[in-house]
């Protein structure tokens, strides 16, 4: 994430978060509030990464997350193997 964080303020590349753990969500959001140049360009997301949104158990489909921000040029997944089922919901 240090390389990610460094580059930001020159790319201009936005970043979106998606984190389970609501403790880890507000750790990672207070970690890029240090920086009041990463403040508009990082979203953080508490929710599960699923083959499809499913509101009332708080999980998300990546082409749900795309279409509600952006189509992205790069995506890390890192979650405990289920990263078939999230890419289950991209297109």
């Amino acid at each position: 994430m240090v390389t990610t964080h460094s580059l930001l303020p020159n790319t201009r590349s936005t970043v979106v978060s998606v984190e389970c753990s609501p403790a880890l969500c507000s750790k990672i959001a207070a970690s890029v509030a240090l920086n009041s140049t990463l403040v508009h360009l990082v979203e953080v997301r508490n929710a599960f990464v699923g083959s499809k949104t499913l509101d009332t158990e708080n999980t998300l489909a990546l082409d749900d997350l795309a279409s509600s921000t952006f189509v992205p040029d790069f995506m890390k997944i890192d979650i405990e193997g289920s990263e078939s089922a999230a890419l289950d919901g991209a297109a």
